[in-house]
């Protein structure tokens, strides 16, 4: 992303699902900015062109939370915590492997490199994308003051 649409109104951390990881991956932004990107490449991935990078965080990395960076590390806790929260060298993992969907601009894969071995990446698979989906599965949000449709209820609760 080189630059975001201006006048629109889009509210980039929406879709949030358990932490911003989703998010970033959704929109990868925080890889734009202070980020170290080397040994690139591009591949078929699961029958789609992904672009690949190991991606380091550096000085001025601004991830959309620091609690949950794509580019965790050093770079991440010190934002977090500050000065007295970063681990020992070695802790960390030295980069991480991320692979973008040429097509959509999603991380599909964010996987470290070195470190001691207790971080976890992620990795996802497109399903499609620009296929057909039919109207009656989105509803407008109802605004301020309009009634919003009922809420269903859970089998064997009782309503309050």
């Amino acid at each position: 992303v080189a630059a975001r649409p201006a006048g629109l109104e889009v509210d980039y951390d929406d879709p949030m699902w358990q932490s911003y990881v989703w998010v970033a991956m959704l929109d990868p932004v925080e890889l734009a900015t202070g980020t170290r990107l080397t040994e690139l490449a591009a591949t078929e991935r699961r029958g789609r062109e992904t672009w690949w990078a190991r991606a380091e965080a550096i000085a001025g990395y601004e991830p959309r939370c620091s609690c949950c960076p794509l580019l965790w590390g050093e770079v991440s806790d010190r934002l977090e915590f500050g000065d007295e929260g970063v681990r020992p060298r070695g802790s960390y993992p030295d980069g991480w492997l991320v692979g973008l969907d040429r097509r959509t601009g999603v991380v599909v894969s964010s996987e470290p490199i070195g470190g001691d071995g207790t971080v976890l990446g992620f990795t996802n698979e497109i399903h499609a994308v620009d296929i057909p989906i039919d109207a009656a599965l989105f509803s407008p949000r109802p605004g301020p003051g309009q009634p919003r449709a009922p809420r269903r209820r859970r089998r064997g609760r009782r309503p309050r």
